[in-house]
């Protein structure tokens, strides 16, 4: 037994609390419209609170909603972002690399994202809203504070669609990594910053709260 799948079947609106308490053991996600699947190495088994997460579920109305099986070992990223595809949002197309954009969708702002373990796919509804809010609440010229950046997208699309330049902040190194894949497409400066520098970028910075600022976490 090298990785346990843990399927926990809720609906998309309910996943991000169990996102958010699998993401340090799990080292890679599956979603869909009517389940949560995370992948947990043999070694990591023992920092899964299964009481505590059945608990939750229960609390939440799905009393029977965790199934457990053990699986050989995979790269389960890999398994993950080969399920992604191009997700429509407002004006925009988020699209991995990997994935040739619709023809059909020839009209949209396409958005190119290498996701590996970063959040900003654009299969999150929190995602899809703050791009089409940035989409509305955009001026030219306008610089932008992504606090959160994840894979960068909102960043991205800023720039985009006419700001200036975009700053992004985020705690998880790997949303870092992931960002500066995806930013060499916008021919804006896109500033990606870890947790280190985060306050004292926040308290220097030229990007003050005002009307020639968007800031939304991703």
């Amino acid at each position: 037994m090298d990785t346990i799948e843990l399927t926990l079947t809720i609906p998309p609106v309910e996943h991000a609390p169990f996102l958010a308490e699998l993401e340090e053991p799990a080292t890679g996600f599956v979603q869909n419209d009517t389940e949560l699947r995370a992948y947990v190495p043999a070694e990591r088994w023992a920092a899964v609170d299964q009481k505590q997460l059945k608990a939750r579920l229960a609390a939440d109305g799905h009393p029977d909603a965790l199934s457990i099986r053990p699986l050989e070992s995979k790269n389960w990223n890999a398994v993950w972002e080969d399920t992604l595809s191009p997700v429509q949002a407002g004006p925009f197309l988020v699209c991995p690399t990997s994935v040739a954009p619709p023809p059909a969708r020839d009209d949209a702002t396409v958005l190119r994202i290498d996701p590996e373990m970063s959040f900003g796919t654009g299969h999150h509804a929190t995602t899809r809203l703050a791009l089409r809010l940035l989409a509305e609440a955009l001026a030219p010229g306008d610089r932008v504070l992504d606090v959160g950046t994840g894979t960068g997208v909102l960043a991205i699309a800023a720039c985009r669609i006419g700001a200036d330049a975009a700053r992004g902040v985020d705690t998880n190194p790997d949303a870092v990594h992931s960002s500066s894949l995806s930013n060499s497409s916008t021919g804006k400066p896109i500033i990606l910053l870890d947790r280190a520098l985060v306050l004292g970028t926040c308290r220097t910075s030229s990007y003050r709260a005002g009307r020639n600022d968007c800031s939304a976490p991703s």
